[in-house]
């Protein structure tokens, strides 16, 4: 069946431009990898990896998952959207200023917990501090379908990574890994500061007790998740760097980052479609959700075979020999940011519903899964086992929220039986190409077919999308 383009142009457009602007500021790192690789040892690769990791844990704490709020915001504060992100947006500086002084005073102590020197704390707390303006601006882009701003400010984010990231490693000669960190960080915190200005003037409310609660009654309870995810993406890392060694957590890295890029696809897709969904679902169009899901779907598991099948000559682009075992990694990885992607369908009904307590616990419950099963199983198999277990936690998570979000609705929103064996399919085809490794030739063939085929039987789907996304002119003439 084709998609309807008379459901919604605009939303159709900008949903695909601002997939493509998520794709490309998320996709820098993975592009940047074969200048790291080359330049740092896997132990250099793994302490920019633990920065990371850190970060990202807590970006959680300093910005409270206000971030979470703002789409339902948009439906329960029309035409004030502005006003509460301004004040959201106070309200998360006030924390992060507070942790940031923390920072200062105790840097050291949080450095050795960290494994890290202490003046990168602090610097990791001051671009915490600037940063969520930038998914504060991103998010409001997206629900007002102001897809422009969001290329633009993607691309200028992207553009600034690789000249100063290039920059900075060239010269530092001795602790390299610092332009990595460095490189990756600076740009976002001036676009970050332009957009906390702007967010400040257009919105001019700065402390308002009735935002700040709405935020925090929906947010609060993100937190537990949104650690529990962090954890599912980063505690791989740092189990393998407590209970191994720092080149095992480079190597996991490399084969984790290139299929994070799948993961990319995966959010930056879920993400765009969302105010659509909502619109929908308000409207209880079921089967315009069905069709559509269905057809998404159908592509991320074609794109999750590709990223498979092209593993071992990937990585050996993005990184030297010493980095090549990262492959067996990559598929369970990939089939795991596919049964994300399934999830966060799920999950964000759950949003609409605002339960997001069901959220919060099944998050948990994933992550204490990988964390046991990493315990048992990373000391004897090492970095394989991490792939495996984060495999384990997805499935978990996605089984989980399949329960909560059919309590809450009573309905199938998403026809789950074809899901289902959707990812079933993939899976099998996952394991073959695994195992045929070791033959490129045969594996190629496989995959050539494989897309020639799939592209025939979605060839009607896909002239739609392009159609609805505004190049029509490229199909105003008939094939001969």
């Amino acid at each position: 069946m084709a998609i309807d383009l008379n459901i919604d142009k605009k939303a159709m457009k900008s949903g695909f431009w601002y997939a493509i602007s998520n794709i490309a500021i998320r996709s820098i790192s993975i592009i940047t990898i074969p200048i790291f690789t080359r330049l740092l040892s896997p132990s250099a690769f793994g302490i920019a990896s633990n920065y990371s990791a850190w970060q990202n844990v807590i970006l959680i704490l300093s910005g409270l998952c206000m971030t979470y709020s703002i789409g339902v915001a948009f439906i329960d504060f029309p035409g004030r959207i502005d006003e509460y992100i301004s004040s959201i947006q106070t309200l998360g500086t006030i924390v992060s200023g507070i942790l940031l002084i923390t920072a200062v005073i105790f840097s050291e102590y949080f450095g050795s917990i960290m494994k890290l020197d202490g003046y990168l704390v602090i610097f990791m707390c001051s671009y915490l501090v600037l940063s969520p303006s930038v998914a504060f601006a991103q998010i409001k882009y997206r629900y007002t379908y102001a897809y422009k701003k969001s290329v633009a400010i993607s691309l200028i984010n992207a553009t600034g990574i690789v000249i100063l990231s290039i920059a900075l490693l060239l010269l530092l000669h001795e602790r390299q890994y610092l332009g990595r960190i460095f490189g990756f960080s600076i740009p976002m915190m001036i676009i970050g500061a332009y957009m906390y200005y702007g967010i400040a003037k257009a919105g001019k409310v700065y402390i308002n007790s009735t935002y700040w609660k709405y935020a925090l009654k929906l947010s609060l309870p993100m937190i537990p998740h949104a650690i529990s995810m962090i954890m599912l993406d980063q505690m791989d890392r740092i189990q393998l760097g407590q209970m191994r060694n720092m080149a095992e957590v480079g190597i996991y890295s490399l084969g984790y980052s290139y299929a994070l890029l799948l993961g990319v696809f995966s959010i930056a897709i879920s993400q765009a479609w969302l105010p659509w969904l909502y619109e929908k679902y308000r409207k209880s169009e079921i089967s315009d959700i069905h069709m559509s899901n269905q057809q998404i779907l159908s592509f991320m598991c074609m794109i999750t075979l590709v990223f498979i099948a092209l593993a071992p000559e990937a990585l050996l682009i993005l990184g030297t020999r010493g980095y090549w075992d990262a492959r067996w990694i990559v598929p369970p990885v990939a089939v795991a940011t596919l049964a994300q992607y399934i999830y966060s369908n799920y999950s964000s009904l759950e949003m609409y519903h605002k339960k997001t307590v069901y959220i919060a616990v099944f998050s948990v419950l994933a992550a204490s899964l990988v964390f046991f099963l990493n315990i048992a199983l990373i000391p004897r198999y090492g970095f394989i086992a991490a792939g495996y277990t984060t495999l384990a936690g997805y499935f978990l998570l996605m089984l989980l929220h399949n329960i909560g979000y059919r309590m809450i609705t009573k309905i199938d929103v998403y026809n789950d039986s074809r899901t289902y064996l959707k990812l079933a399919v993939t899976m099998i085809f996952a394991a073959g190409l695994t195992a045929i490794y070791n033959y490129p030739v045969i594996r190629f063939a496989i995959l050539g077919i494989g897309v020639i085929l799939f592209l025939f039987i979605m060839r009607q789907s896909l002239l739609d999308v392009f159609k609805g996304i505004g190049f029509e002119k490229m199909f105003s003439k008939k094939p001969y």
